[in-house]
């Protein structure tokens, strides 16, 4: 690959992690590199987070609302 390529750091830059098993639909794997664990833990728990303020928001409007 020629080195003023655009995908020299692009989106093969892991290609190579994929799972070395026999393919077959939906028996392929990606695996994300072990640097990117704690990333993917914060995203994840700011999901949830927002998630669940907006469970106990709705909560309380609805508690507000029948009380009125």
């Amino acid at each position: 690959m020629c080195e003023c390529s655009p995908y020299r750091d692009g989106p093969y830059k892991y290609a190579g992690r994929l799972a070395s098993v026999p393919w077959t639909p939906g028996n392929t794997y990606l695996y994300q590199p072990a640097d990117r664990f704690w990333h993917f833990q914060f995203i994840e728990a700011g999901i949830f987070a927002l998630l669940t303020a907006a469970a106990l928001g709705a909560t309380i409007w609805l508690l507000h609302r029948r009380a009125a």
